[in-house]
């Protein structure tokens, strides 16, 4: 048996490629320029030491033992997991891949979608440095992956024809 590959995809390796080296060179400090990246991490240490998922606050001092609903847990244990294999070179590793991944993936959806390459690659270049300001090693990356293979997966497509 054998499967159909989209036509795209030795580009699509390539743009992965070169967004992966390109990520791994800027964010290698950038990324951890917010300090919600440790702060998650350690979270995800507390849960994975204790087997469980924090009920109460222990990070702030007003609301110290008070109840505290964690909403980015799985994401929080992700990131102790990296840390745990690698520490912040594992962390950075994986966040660079994600992002790499989402955009070389976001090129070939635009160009199955009839996009002209050069546009696709345009937009997401535009929207790799538009977005460099925000993408922090955090919580928040997974649910942006997680989002966009749950559009995949739903079969949310644009329009086969392009228009200008």
């Amino acid at each position: 048996m054998t499967t159909e590959r989209s036509p795209h995809l030795r580009f699509e390796g390539l743009a992965f490629l070169l967004f992966l080296l390109a990520s791994l060179a800027v964010y290698r400090h950038a990324a951890f320029a917010d300090p919600g990246t440790f702060w998650h991490t350690r979270c995800g240490q507390l849960m994975l030491e204790r087997g469980q998922i924090i009920q109460v606050d222990e990070f702030t001092a007003p609301f110290a033992g008070q109840p505290w609903q964690p909403q980015q847990w799985l994401a929080e244990i992700a990131m102790a997991g990296l840390d745990r294999m690698g520490q912040w070179d594992t962390l950075l590793l994986g966040f660079c891949v994600l992002l790499a991944s989402l955009y070389s993936w976001a090129i070939a959806r635009l160009r199955e979608a009839g996009v002209p390459l050069i546009l696709a690659v345009a937009f997401a270049v535009c929207v790799w440095f538009g977005a460099f300001f925000h993408a922090f090693i955090r919580p928040h990356m997974l649910t942006i992956a997680l989002t966009a293979i749950a559009s995949k997966r739903a079969r949310i497509r644009a329009s086969s024809t392009w228009t200008y």
